[in-house]
């Protein structure tokens, strides 16, 4: 390590980062109606879980399907309240 410490640590600015190319790969896909896929489509698919998430942590019962809807959170309310360890 040639700096053990971040207040001696010297951040790069913008003027000396390397210069980055983009390059965009398509890649046919037939049986799309555009015949193409997208790219980005996968960056979403972390928020329905996480928010899944914070509901069971937030309620304190584990939901396990979507949509959540205030029934389920009721249902899992009150499936807390009538066990025993709860």
């Amino acid at each position: 390590m040639l700096t053990s410490n971040m207040i001696d640590y010297k951040w790069r600015t913008f003027a000396e980062l390397p210069a980055i190319e983009n390059v965009v790969l398509e890649t046919p896909f037939p049986s799309h109606r555009f015949h193409a896929i997208g790219a980005g489509e996968i960056a979403t698919s972390p928020g329905p879980s996480a928010v899944l998430m914070a509901v069971s942590n937030a309620i304190g019962a584990w939901l396990h399907d979507y949509p959540i809807t205030p029934d389920k959170i009721l249902a899992a309310l009150g499936a807390l309240r009538s066990s025993p360890t709860a």
